[in-house]
């Protein structure tokens, strides 16, 4: 049981040492949330990943092509 209140304690103290970023992809209007190192200010995570995004991007893109090429 102590072991498991020393991990816990352990968990606690890394998710003060960092914080969530919330924005919004201008092209593609989706939401990005970025969890930040709070003293290096280094990103440690981001999601959706920027290749998710240019992926996303570049499938609107596609999407938005193919409807012009139909009317």
């Amino acid at each position: 049981m102590d072991e498991l209140k020393d991990a816990i304690g352990k968990l606690n103290e890394s998710v003060h040492a960092q914080s969530l970023e919330f924005s919004i992809d201008e092209d593609s209007k989706r939401t990005i949330v970025k969890v930040v190192d709070v003293a290096t200010k280094e990103i440690v995570r981001q999601m959706p990943t920027e290749e998710a995004l240019q992926i996303a991007k570049s499938l609107d893109k596609a999407i938005g092509l193919l409807i012009r090429q139909q009317a």
